[in-house]
């Protein structure tokens, strides 16, 4: 007879199977099946004639060779009597009823496998554990892809963004996240805040003598490294100028800047700290410059009416002087102090008659000056021709020429002494 959950057979009168621990107390007995099918061990399927292998769970079997004849063809009282060696116990109650396991669905047959062992029976009362699988080659293939790609991406979150940050000027201090991180080198500005995390960061700079520069920043999540030049803002004060008439232009560092109002008052309200340059210009008054050093809010009085009377105080005084350098010959000194009148106002007529005067007189000076050195010039040439010195009489020649390409004098003398020369064979 077989136990119906494992198919062990067992003898008439067994009240639990000996392989599995199954309660046989409530079976019928059934008589044994004439059948010449092995089964596996493990499982109790059918194996065909000779397998070494369950079809159905891949367990290793040996061949199991057929019943004999006489026990197939013995009488049902031989098969069900019980061993006269067998003892007698005291049945033990009965238990729980197992329901038979489902059977599994066939499987294909298992490659074949060098090491092995076969499970192990369970223990009496106990169900049979199914065998351990062992996982494909493309389920540890795609295993092994995913933890390679975790730890790619673990090692790529925690390395960070490298950022490269460069402040104009140098020596300025970084704060990252309410986090100081150090100061810009003197020179070149630079500093490296090195693995910081992917995302959105606040990044503050402050320097003395400048605005502080607070800016969020981005690291994107594929970038290994990020560049970033900051400028710090330098700071501005206004400047407020006071023009006297009103309604004076006003420029700062030659561009315009807008016009004053009636009663003078002007107001730029944002300069750049630095050193500046402002001009206030009216018509009918010379115009008004001043340099500025600009370190904070700054004024400034521009009066026009002033420098007018000081312009012409100083004109009158340039014009003296000139006269003075007229009288005195020195044509170069007097020609700069007309130069400078002019440069105060333009449209000064008395300077710049001066000035025509003087370029006159200078012109017909320098020219006696120059027909008096032709003539000298002439004069030495003659007496070096006759004292035989024939290539310094040339060279006085030339020097003439030189001043007055047209003078005949000096032409004819050099072809004169040139002839001279060859004839008396080049001395």
């Amino acid at each position: 007879m077989e136990c119906p959950n494992c198919r062990a057979s067992y003898t008439a009168g067994a009240k639990f199977c000996r392989k599995c621990g199954y309660t046989l107390a409530s079976v019928t007995p059934t008589p044994p099946r004439a059948s010449t099918e092995a089964h596996c061990p493990n499982c109790s399927a059918a194996l065909a004639p000779g397998a070494r292998f369950c079809r159905a769970c891949g367990a290793i079997v040996a061949a199991q060779p057929p019943p004999s004849v006489s026990a197939q063809q013995a009488p049902p009282s031989a098969l069900t009597a019980p061993p006269a060696y067998m003892p007698t116990f005291t049945p033990a109650p009965p238990r729980a009823t197992v329901p038979p396991p489902a059977a599994a669905p066939p499987r294909a047959s298992a490659p074949y496998q060098q090491s092995y062992s076969a499970p192990r029976s369970a223990p009496m009362g106990q169900p049979q554990r199914p065998p351990m699988k062992m996982p494909s080659a493309k389920v540890l293939i795609s295993v092994g892809v995913v933890i390679a790609v975790l730890i790619a991406v673990a090692g790529w979150y925690f390395r960070g963004v490298n950022l490269t940050l460069t402040t104009d000027p140098g020596g300025a201090d970084v704060v990252l996240d309410a986090k100081f991180m150090g100061r810009t080198s003197d020179l070149g500005g630079s500093i490296v805040l090195p693995h910081l995390t992917h995302g959105s960061h606040t990044l503050n700079i402050t320097r003395f003598g400048f605005n502080n520069w607070s800016q969020p920043i981005s690291l994107g999540w594929f970038e290994f490294s990020h560049a970033l030049t900051v400028p710090l803002p330098i700071p501005t004060y206004p400047l407020t100028i006071m023009t006297n008439p009103g309604g004076a232009k006003v420029q700062l560092d030659g561009k315009d800047a807008g016009v004053s109002d009636d009663n003078g008052n002007f107001s730029i309200p944002s300069v750049v700290r630095g050193q500046h340059t402002v001009t206030v210009i009216k018509e009918g008054f010379p115009s008004w410059s001043q340099a500025l050093s600009i370190s904070g809010p700054f004024s400034v009085r521009a009066d026009l009416a002033e420098a007018a009377a000081s312009q012409l105080q100083e004109i009158n005084a340039r014009l003296e002087r000139a006269m003075s350098f007229i009288q005195q010959r020195q044509y170069d000194a007097a020609t700069a102090e007309c130069d400078a009148i002019l440069g105060l106002d333009p449209t000064n007529q008395q300077a710049s008659a001066l000035k025509s005067q003087i370029q006159t007189v200078a012109a017909e000076i320098v020219a006696e000056e120059n027909q008096r050195q032709i003539a000298a010039g002439i004069a030495r040439a003659r007496v070096l021709f006759q004292q035989r010195q024939y290539q310094a009489a040339i060279t006085e020649c030339d020097a003439v020429l030189q001043r007055d390409p047209s003078n005949q004098d000096a032409a004819k003398l050099k072809k004169q002494i040139q002839d001279t020369q060859r004839i008396l064979g080049g001395r």
